[in-house]
């Protein structure tokens, strides 16, 4: 039975840690247009997410998972990358939406809640159709959802310039469930993207797969090509089927979490469904782009290995 235990005899201490490290891309480089954070590429139970930023406002130990250990356990911590299956046993509740990793928040003790734990992005130049994207979960509903909001600065990574762009705070379900926001007032600017995890006293709020996408030298307003991709996730090949393909030809373009093409293929839409190929590239989150007849569309893509 998943349970949490409060660590009574450091309380009094009320410790204050901040986690990663503000390096952010330096002025003078090139800022990416997307991005993604791939928990599975981090070392084990590591609280540094460079060149992600986490920040613990609020402070204080941590529940911790009765019968289970693992680095950090207890600590105070904003956001640990959490492997299931190296825990000391295996822990066999949680599972990662893909891949063998995730992040999690962890509540503080009491009287250091609700959290203030932040994850934030690396400066970036969003492009147009701008959309932050991934999954989440509440690991134990017993003690009630975990609740988050979803934020962007223009201007630093200091949690107090941040403005919510969610209208009411989200819950993260019992189940994984992605969240998809469109941020098209940020389109064209530099940014940083934070979520903030707000729990009041619950247990481990999971989040995975998330990624920050947005589309080079595309027209806000184009009109969307229609198509669908699967599997998605994938690995080495998926299919692209059209909504109404009339057999013109079109261009499928995949770029990657840097902003960078790694493969284009011409393909008629008569074809149905169409083979693309994803061999020899590394997981992640990619954004394939379609344009036929002037009109683009935009599909993510998990690639896994």
């Amino acid at each position: 039975m998943q349970t949490k235990v409060i660590i009574i005899a450091a309380l009094f201490l009320g410790l204050f840690m901040k986690t990663g490290k503000g390096n952010g891309i330096e002025a003078g480089d090139t800022l990416p247009s997307s991005l993604t954070l791939e928990f599975d590429s981090l070392a084990d139970f590591t609280l540094v997410f460079s060149p992600w930023k986490t920040v613990d406002l609020g402070g204080g130990f941590t529940y911790t998972i009765t019968g289970i250990s693992f680095p950090h356990s207890t600590e105070p911590m904003a956001f640990i990358n959490f492997n299931p299956a190296t825990t000391s046993p295996p822990e066999q509740y949680m599972k990662p939406y893909t891949g063998k990793k995730l992040g999690c928040c962890f509540a503080s003790t009491q009287p250091y809640n609700p959290n203030n734990k932040w994850l934030i992005s690396p400066k970036m130049r969003l492009a147009n159709n701008p959309r932050i994207e991934f999954w989440v979960q509440t690991y134990n509903i017993a003690y009630g959802l975990e609740r988050f909001n979803v934020a962007v600065s223009t201007t630093d990574d200091n949690p107090d310039h941040f403005e919510r762009i969610n209208t009411v705070v989200e819950s993260a379900p019992a189940n994984w469930t992605r969240m998809s926001y469109v941020i098209d007032k940020y389109a064209n600017q530099e940014v940083y993207i934070g979520i903030q995890c707000i729990s009041d006293n619950t247990f481990i709020f999971m989040i995975d797969d998330l990624s920050i996408t947005s589309v080079v030298g595309i027209d806000e307003e184009t009109k969307d090509a229609g198509f669908a991709v699967s599997p998605n996730p994938a690995s080495g090949i998926c299919y692209i089927r059209f909504t109404a393909g009339d057999g013109s030809d079109a261009v499928l373009t995949l770029v990657n979490s840097l902003g960078e093409k790694v493969r284009m293929q011409r393909i008629a839409t008569s074809v149905v469904p169409v083979p693309f190929d994803l061999g020899g590239l590394q997981p992640g989150i990619y954004s394939l782009r379609m344009d036929r007849k002037g009109a683009t569309s935009v599909r993510k893509i998990c690639i896994t290995n």
